[in-house]
């Protein structure tokens, strides 16, 4: 039996294979938590998310950073 998020994050990541071939499930699972976690029901919000249009594409990161040693 699948769950509220399992659909949500099922319906975001078909969404977005759609826009991009290169989505991930992972992308698709940070944009589905911003969704979840509006606390309407599913199908309002997925739809709300796609017209103010969903980010699909992944963040750049930034360059590595320097541990700091012990003092």
């Amino acid at each position: 039996m699948a769950t509220e998020w399992n659909k949500l994050v099922k319906e975001t990541y078909n969404l977005g294979k759609l826009q991009d071939p290169s989505f991930t499930l992972g992308q698709a699972m940070k944009n589905a938590k911003k969704v979840y976690k509006n606390g309407s029901s599913m199908a309002d919000s997925l739809g709300k998310s796609v017209k103010r249009g969903m980010s699909f594409k992944g963040k750049k990161r930034g360059g590595k950073t320097k541990r700091r040693g012990k003092k």
